[in-house]
């Protein structure tokens, strides 16, 4: 019985002791996300583009354009106003009323006179459409003074003369006309425009275009010029920016010039005019049959090393 009382008592103290200890509850179970993978996509920042640039316009003059150049004989010693007249072709009373200014009996050298060579146009003015006529190369060169020379090329590639050649040059803000050393332009031949601005321009490109140039039909050019040529030698080692040359003029036919203007042109190495100068003989000057000449041609920029020739022979 006592030994049955001792398991009892046993038995109720260990329940105690379990009944005492604090319980822990068993943590509930959380879901966990499983996660899931999606493509990203790139944010684009807000980048400038390019807004594409239209092509430059082709340039046209923004000031008014100078009146197209009249075909005009320059007065030499010995000129009359019916020789001028008799020399073109055309009527002494046309010829007063194109230059109401002149005064017949005092006629100064090196004065231009207006030649009406259109009944409908008495002042000479040329017609403002010119013979097309490629241009190029043009080079501009600077000047100690801080000026500017500038030339370009012009061909007669058409198959008739040409004559009365005139340009318009723009260079930065700068404009002003171009002009020849020339009145008188045959097929194939080629000469120089030349123009100076009061400043050189670093920070722009000048553009030369044709300004006139006046078709010529063969009776009208046996009127108002004779056939002439230049046998030329040049006496200074090329390239050099100084060139001495020298040569004849002969004249291929008959009668013998009133007047005769020979150009000397320079080229550089690369083909660009460099240098031009004109040269006038009348009267005593001209013998029969052929002009002995020789002359110098100073380069505005880089060293001479081509020099051509152009004749233009007044009757």
């Amino acid at each position: 019985m006592r030994k049955w009382w001792m398991v009892w008592l046993l038995w109720m103290l260990a329940w105690g002791l379990v009944a005492c200890e604090t319980a822990t509850p068993a943590p509930t179970p959380t879901a966990t996300a499983t996660p899931r993978w999606l493509p990203l996509t790139p944010y684009l920042s807000p980048t400038p583009s390019t807004t594409p640039t239209p092509d430059q316009a082709p340039w046209l003059p923004t000031s008014v354009l100078p009146t197209p150049t009249p075909f005009v004989h320059t007065i030499q010693k010995g000129d009359t106003l019916l020789g001028i007249a008799l020399q073109y072709g055309v009527d002494v009373d046309a010829l007063r009323e194109a230059n109401p200014a002149l005064n017949p009996n005092l006629m100064p050298i090196g004065a231009t006179v207006v030649i009406p060579l259109d009944k409908e146009n008495p002042a000479g003015l040329p017609t403002p459409t010119p013979v097309p006529l490629p241009m190029g190369p043009l080079a501009c060169y600077p000047q100690a003074d801080g000026s500017a020379w500038c030339l370009v090329v012009v061909r007669n590639d058409a198959e008739e003369a040409v004559e009365a050649l005139t340009g318009w040059l723009r260079w930065g803000e700068q404009e002003t006309s171009m002009e020849a050393l020339v009145n008188w332009l045959p097929p194939g031949a080629r000469t120089v425009l030349l123009a100076h601005l009061p400043r050189f321009v670093d920070e722009s490109t000048p553009q030369a275009y044709l300004l006139t140039a006046l078709p010529v039909d063969v009776a009208t050019e046996a009127k108002r010029y004779l056939p002439a040529e230049a046998q030329m030698q040049v006496t200074t080692p090329l390239p050099s920016r100084v060139v001495t040359v020298q040569g004849t003029v002969t004249w291929l036919a008959d009668p013998t010039p009133r007047e005769v203007w020979l150009i000397l042109v320079g080229y550089t190495a690369d083909g660009r005019p460099v240098a031009a100068r004109r040269w006038t003989f009348v009267g005593e000057q001209l013998g029969e049959g052929g002009l002995p000449f020789s002359g110098t041609l100073y380069a505005l920029g880089p060293p001479i090393a081509r020099v051509e020739a152009l004749v233009e022979a007044h009757p």
